[in-house]
């Protein structure tokens, strides 16, 4: 019967049926574009997430085909996209939905969910992450490292790599970072030549401190700079390249492009290099061993390094790293400390620039700390009668130096400076630099609080809102104030206290612990549950021996910044020579001005809050003794 049907003919209507159903097809996309309601009510008859029986909807109108991921894209007043979201957490009891591409995706904005999120139930058993779905290359990269694997890979690699992030061990990466902070004052110095001042880009001088820190940590201080130096920029160009969209999407790296292969090939040299290092340690490892006649107790020179700590590390049960567990394990360190800490050194320069009034009172702490540490071991040396002490432990912590003794111990620094602390912890609650990839993956349909959430559904930690949230911090959590966290519970003077292993004689007023959660309302490090932050013991050391060397040696300030009042800093040190332990929150609350209402300095990037370009080149001015 279809005889009279030719090739050519059903060739013709085989080619009319792929246009009809092309513009077909053009015609629901052109209807979704122009009429985003019509695209609204498709989402919401795909997902089932209910909040008390209430199919929950997005907080703002989701655009075809992206959802509300271009929201962020399009932003231009974050006041306007904050107000959006909040209003949206108070009508859903914390909550925000919104769509990623076609995925029903959660924010989580309430404290005590930010806490229930971290918990062991809810991170380990019903989610799991997607950061190297979502990033490919940082997933080769990395492989199997602790925040990359499933809930039983996790605990295994989580009750040895604890130990290498220990407080004590820690303490043994005191000099390292030392060093690296004087190299970059250094450098400072030497670029100011005879005119006492320079203009840096501070974002470049914090990324090569971090970086240095983070390699020398990793792999041992014996590196030579030219590897630093190479592997260094060879790491941050991976990243960097890693979050553009033609790497984010997976399927696009399998073509023969020259950026794939070279990405590839980069990749690979870093997995060489790891591979090389761990190897080295433990042929240095064993000659040491078999040198000292000992069973366990030789210290090689990379013996201060992660490497050597996670390749000897055992859990209680015996349990160790694999060689390629413990390359994972550093180049998952070096991903999450890189870029995290030079980002919130950088926030925090740029912040002390424009709060000059700050920034004197910070450095007027320092001095005063550093000039009672050498007073008190002065007294304790004259106790003693020890007439044996190293050239280090009887050096003068002298504040009329010009700073190049600033020899202070791992304890003194974490359990002292208040202040700072204070300074820092505002930094990193305003401003923290990774602000929206906090991330979990629903395993199952499940309950979280009182949503009900379907499989797949992306639940996610927004940062930089719970920080400028009025219910959580008041009406002032737009305001920079670090005196906030000057008045901390005893549960955190405790904390402080087992830090340090100290009884807190060597600090002036009270402690700040940098990490606590405050019950979720800080969650940068991860917020009262298993999957806190590791490395945040080392960063907080970072971040306090840069900052306290940084501003006791120079006077930060903008160039561009109209208001600049040139000797403000040199008349109030002249009237100003001491900070009691009873006024440190009223040394901030003074000399408050309208700064924070400024235009922001900062944007946000692929999931990390940067500051602007414009903002990071300051003026760095040898301070007066």
């Amino acid at each position: 019967m279809l005889s009279f049907l030719t090739y050519p003919t059903l060739i013709i209507l085989s080619l009319k049926a792929i246009a009809a159903i092309g513009l077909l097809l053009i015609g629901f996309v052109l209807i979704f574009i122009y009429f985003p309601s019509v695209w609204e009510e498709v989402l919401q008859m795909s997902h089932n997430c209910t909040l008390n029986g209430r199919k929950l909807r997005a907080y703002n109108m989701p655009s075809f085909p992206f959802g509300n991921a271009t929201d962020f894209a399009k932003m231009k007043d974050p006041e306007v996209m904050l107000n959006k979201l909040f209003k949206a957490a108070e009508r859903d009891e914390g909550c925000v939905f919104f769509w990623l591409l076609f995925c029903p995706s959660v924010y989580v904005l309430d404290p005590s969910l930010v806490s229930e999120f971290f918990g062991g139930r809810f991170t380990l058993r019903d989610t799991r992450r997607d950061l190297a779905d979502r990033v490919p290359v940082l997933g080769m990269l990395t492989k199997g490292a602790i925040f990359m694997v499933n809930a039983d890979r996790w605990k295994k690699q989580h009750s040895v790599v604890v130990h290498a992030f220990s407080k004590f061990k820690v303490g043994t990466y005191h000099t390292h970072v030392m060093n690296c902070v004087d190299k970059v004052c250094g450098y400072i110095e030497t670029n100011m030549g005879d005119a006492n001042s320079v203009v840096a880009n501070v974002m470049d001088l914090m990324t090569s401190f971090a970086s240095e820190v983070i390699l020398k940590v990793g792999f041992g201080a014996d590196m030579d700079s030219a590897s630093i130096l190479h592997y260094g920029k060879l790491f941050l160009s991976l990243f960097s390249r890693s979050i553009t969209p033609r790497a984010i999407l997976k399927p696009l790296l399998n073509l023969p492009l020259e950026f794939n292969r070279q990405l590839l090939s980069d990749v690979a040299e870093m997995r060489a290099f790891g591979m090389k290092m761990v190897d080295k340690c433990k042929e240095d490892f064993e000659k040491t061993q078999a040198l000292q006649g000992t069973s366990g107790k030789g210290h090689s020179k990379h013996s201060l390094s992660l490497v050597s700590s996670l390749l000897h590390a055992s859990s209680g049960d015996g349990n160790k790293l694999t060689s390629e567990e413990c390359v994972d394990n550093v180049f998952g360190f070096m991903l999450a400390g890189i870029d995290t800490t030079m980002t919130a050194l950088s926030h925090a320069c740029v912040v002390l620039a424009d709060r000059q009034d700050v920034q004197d009172k910070v450095r007027l702490e320092i001095r005063t700390e550093l000039k009672r540490i050498r007073d008190r071991r002065r007294e304790n040396k004259s106790t003693a009668g020890n007439s044996n002490d190293t050239e280090r432990d009887t050096k003068c912590h002298d504040i009329n130096a010009d700073g190049n003794d600033l020899d202070v111990s791992y304890s003194e620094l974490m359990g002292g400076f208040p202040i700072l602390g204070a300074v820092i912890k505002e930094v990193l609650r305003l401003y923290p630099s990774v602000y929206n990839t906090i991330v979990r993956v629903a395993r199952k349909d499940m309950e979280f609080g009182k949503l009900r959430i379907q499989k797949g559904t992306r639940v996610q930690v927004p940062l930089w809102a719970i920080a400028r949230s009025d219910k959580i911090w008041g009406p002032d959590a737009k305001m920079f104030k670090p005196e906030r966290f000057l008045s901390p519970s005893p549960e955190v003077e405790n904390e402080n206290q087992s830090a340090t292993g100290e009884s807190g004689r060597e600090s002036v007023g009270p402690k700040i612990s940098i990490p606590d959660d405050m019950k979720g309302k800080f969650a940068t490090f991860g917020a009262g549950g298993v999957r806190q932050c590791i490395g945040r013991h080392l960063a907080v050391l970072e971040l306090k021996a840069m900052l306290m060397v940084l501003i006791h040696k120079f006077e930060i300030t903008n160039p561009a910044a109209q208001d600049t009042e040139k000797d403000r800093h040199n008349n109030k040190m002249k009237t100003e020579d001491t900070v009691s332990s009873s006024s440190c929150k009223d040394a901030l609350e003074s000399d408050r001005d309208d700064k924070e209402s400024r235009l922001p300095h900062w944007k946000l990037h692929y999931g990390l809050m940067k500051p602007k370009a414009e903002r990071v080149h300051l003026k760095f001015t040898k301070c007066c003794s």
